[in-house]
Order: structure tokens, then sequence, then C-alpha cells
């Protein structure tokens, strides 16, 4: 075999050239048979339609459902090889941090020659009940960033997904999640937790051991530091369900390349890589589509020093690679996936036996005495664990009375530590100014007024602190059923 070692340039290889891909991922030339086909994707759409259906119960992104979770560090071209699947720009973009919660996308094949749409699961369905179609794809753009600002603030970040089902002739059935880019320093009025908070949400929704972990990392950055296969080593030591894509390959230093990388030799994954070419910020701002893109890209690849890689090479190849090992992957946890979905129904039955008993035959009759039941264990709850008011209190964590006794007596004392003796001078402008050309013998009840108002406006961001604080320890308390 001849191939260019990892100081040379990029160049075109010789046409005679034999590769040596023993460590890349599986070869799909052997192709699937139409009834394999169709059961796979009959696979896929039950699948789709779980995933939709756990994401509108309130399950979010369900750890036990099998998915491909698409990460990457900010400016890696991790939209841009999603977006390639399907040839259109779909996905925000700009400066900052643009994507602040998981965004499940299906692609849905059409029949060639048909108009191509998106479909969202949160908006309302019409009066005919047929679900409102976006054919517009910069209106896909803008409702993704709108219904992430209407559940979230400027800077806030929520693991609830936003489900996008995509229909197109220029897709293959398959199912991604795109979590936010990863960033190691924040800019300009980001928060100072965004880093971390941005690398959690990522690391929570690839810890699970049914989550393939597509790792997108800049070809024009050293290997050994990719931001995305460290995080995915976090959670898979092993790298058994990490896949490898390599962007911006056209942007190499001169004198290097990426072949021992791509032929699974550096830093070697069970699943191997694939290197995909996507357009340039100067092709978007010349108005290049994604058809040119193809092109360049295969055109890349063909006179390269990766020539010999590129059938299995590029971004067509890569959606087949990722749709067939989605596929296995369901396959493979079915049997738990069906366990674990069992043992839901089952208490969710127990549940609606209870109901029943309660309601007998008329919920109407019963509806207050169902309401007061739940009531009192709300307030059994609290007594457990605001009040402490039970000897069932945790031993080996501090309840959430005792979480917040600490922070208003302790980390809420460091905000209202604060000097409350007016200061003379400011008293006498405002005794002065408030008596205008008038004398008085006492101080006016207007000016005690204006003086303590002012000292009282010194513990308003304070208090405000304190108060966001409780409010995210009561949360937090909620969300884990504890409170």
């Amino acid at each position: 075999m001849f191939a260019a070692s990892s100081s040379q340039s990029c160049v075109e290889e010789p046409a005679n050239s034999t590769p040596n891909v023993e460590n890349g991922p599986a070869s799909d030339s052997q192709g699937e048979s139409s009834a394999e086909k169709a059961k796979g994707n009959q696979l896929l759409d039950a699948f789709n339609l779980l995933q939709a259906k756990m994401a509108a119960c309130g399950y979010s992104l369900d750890p036990n459902l099998p998915k491909i979770a698409v990460v990457g560090p900010e400016n890696s071209g991790k939209s841009s090889v999603l977006q390639s699947f399907v040839g259109k720009d779909f996905l925000p973009s700009g400066s900052g941090l643009v994507t602040r919660r998981p965004t499940i996308i299906q692609l849905e094949p059409l029949p060639k020659g048909s108009e191509e749409y998106g479909v969202f699961a949160h908006v309302p369905k019409g009066d005919d009940n047929a679900e409102k179609r976006f054919y517009n794809f910069e209106a896909i753009r803008q409702e993704i960033a709108d219904e992430t600002n209407r559940l979230l603030g400027p800077t806030e970040f929520s693991s609830e997904p936003i489900v996008l089902k995509i229909f197109s002739p220029h897709v293959l059935k398959l199912t991604l999640v795109d979590l936010p880019g990863m960033v190691e320093n924040k800019v300009d009025d980001q928060d100072e937790s965004v880093v971390s908070n941005v690398k959690q949400m990522v690391r929570e929704n690839i810890a699970d051991p049914g989550t393939l972990i597509l790792a997108v990392c800049p070809a024009n950055q050293p290997i050994a530091t990719a931001v995305a296969l460290k995080v995915a080593e976090e959670v898979d030591p092993k790298r058994e369900r990490t896949i490898g894509v390599l962007t911006k390959l056209d942007l190499e230093e001169a004198g290097t390349n990426s072949v021992d990388v791509l032929e699974n030799r550096k830093l070697p994954l069970q699943r191997g890589y694939v290197g995909v070419v996507n357009r340039s910020k100067m092709d978007i701002m010349n108005g290049r589509d994604r058809a040119h893109e193809r092109k360049y890209e295969k055109k890349f690849f063909q006179n390269s020093c990766y020539s010999y890689l590129a059938s299995r090479m590029g971004s067509d190849y890569l959606q087949e690679l990722l749709q067939k090992t989605l596929k296995q992957h369901i396959q493979k946890q079915l049997p738990s996936i069906r366990s674990d979905l069992s043992l839901r129904l089952a208490r969710i039955q127990r549940e609606l036996k209870t109901f029943n008993e309660t309601f007998g035959d008329s919920l109407d009759e019963e509806d207050n005495f169902y309401l007061m039941n739940y009531v009192q264990d709300f307030i059994d709850n609290v007594n457990v664990d605001l009040m402490g008011y039970s000897d069932e209190v945790p031993d080996s964590t501090l309840s959430t009375g005792a979480e917040l006794n600490f922070l208003l007596n302790f980390e809420a004392q460091k905000f209202l530590n604060l000097d409350t003796t007016p200061d003379e001078k400011n008293v006498t402008c405002i005794v002065e100014s408030m008596s205008g050309y008038r004398n008085s013998i006492s101080l006016p009840s207007l000016s005690m007024n204006a003086i303590c108002r002012k000292l009282v406006n010194r513990f308003i961001d304070p208090l405000e602190t304190s108060l966001l604080t409780i409010k995210d320890v009561l949360l937090d308390s909620a969300c884990s059923g504890t409170c």
C-alpha cells in the first residue's frame, strides 16, 4: 500500500494504491435486500414514533432509548454535517451559543421529485387535525430559535428536546440528536457557568450505554486534543460506541494530513472514522448551494491523498453508515427496551387501578376526595423534606430544608453584609435639596423617606440573588421527586 504519512502534504494518490483499512468502519458493499430494508425501515418508524411519544409525555430524551447523539465544539462543522444530509440550511447559526436545547432530527425519505418540508412535534395541529408543514427551511431555522426562546431565557439551557421531522427525497431514514456545541471559554456577556453547563448537558445525553456518539472533530486541529473525543471517552472509555467524523480536511495546514486517523491507526475507535468536506464560510457568502458542496467533496476525495479511501468517505457514505449502524443498534437493544417499557406499563396500570378504586364508577363524585388525598401527600412530603417533621429524613444526604437553612444563614449573609450607615454628605444634600428655598427647624419627613429608600435599594440585588438561589434548590428538589 502506498499512503501519505502524517507529515506529508495531502496530494493525489497513485491510481494503483491499495488501502489498508482493517481497523476502519465496515464496508457496506454487500448492501441489504429489499425485505431487510423494509423491515429495518419499519423498525425505525416504530422507534421514531416511540421517541416522539416519550418526549411529548415529558420524558425528555429518555436515556433507555437508543439514539445517535452528535457532539462537537463550536465551529467544528457539526451543523454542516447534519445539514449536508438534508441538503438545506435549517439549523440556527450565528455567534455564541445558538443551540441551547437538544434537537431530535428525524429524516423521512419521500419519492423522487416530491417537495421537501419539515414538521415540528410542538406546533399545534390545524382545525382539520393536520400537522403544520414548513416548506421554507429558513422558517424551520427561525422556529427552532423561537421555540428555544419561548421555553428559556437568553442564556439558559434545557434538556427538553425539540422534535423536528424532515421529509425529503434526498435523505435516508435516520434519527439524530443535535446537542449544543461545546465551548472552552465564555465570551462577551455569557454567564461564567456556560462552559460547565454545556459540557454537563452533553455528558448526560451521551452517558447511557444505549447511545451512539457521533464525535465531530475538525481535521485542522490536533486530534489528540479533540474536545468531542475527550468528552466521549469520559463515558465510553473503551471507545465501543463512538464514531469519529473528521471535518475541514480541505483546510489542513500544508505538509500535513489525517491519513493515520482515517485509517484508524491514531486514537483508534472500534467503529472507525469518516471524513467529510463541507462548504466554507466563503462558499456560503458566495451563495454556493449544497449541490456544489457534494460535487466539491467528491472531487476532493478523488484527487487527494485520501483517494484510495474515497468510497468510504463523504456525507453520503456517512449517512448510509449511520442508518445501518442505528438499525443494528436498535435491534440489539430491543430486549432491554421491551423489558423497560413493560415495567413502566405495569407501574402505570397499577396507578390507574388505584385511581379507579378511588373514583369508583363516577369520577365527578370522588374528585374532591382524590384531590384531598394528593394535597395531603404533598403536605406530608413538605413536612419531611422541608420541615424535618419525621424520622424518615435521609441519613446520607441533606434534606432540602437543611440545604435552604445553610444557604439562608451562611451563603445569603455574604450578600447581605452591607453598610447601612448613610453617607453624611449625601444626607445633607438630600435634606437641602428637598427643603428648597425654605428653612426648616426639623428634618423633613420626605427627606427621611428618600434616605431610607436609598438604603433599602442596596438590598434589592442581594435579595433577588438569594431568592433565585432558593428557587433553584426547590426546583431541583421538585424535579428529583423529593419535595
